[in-house]
């Protein structure tokens, strides 16, 4: 949407920074998924509490 709008700015050789950055963020955001998959389930119920956890 952006490139579309201010093709001059968002291009590769005008601003390379922007490209950098969103290959970085993707991969951690990447990687912070396949963290997540790894982790364990939680239990139906909380040991030390014994209640229901809010969100599974």
């Amino acid at each position: 949407m952006w490139q579309a709008i201010a093709p001059d700015y968002f291009s590769l050789s005008a601003n390379p920074w922007y490209y950098i950055v969103v290959t970085i963020c993707l991969f951690f955001a990447i990687r912070g998924f396949i963290i997540y998959e790894k982790l364990p389930e939680k239990e139906e119920i909380i040991k030390a509490t014994g209640k229901k956890p809010f969100l599974k």
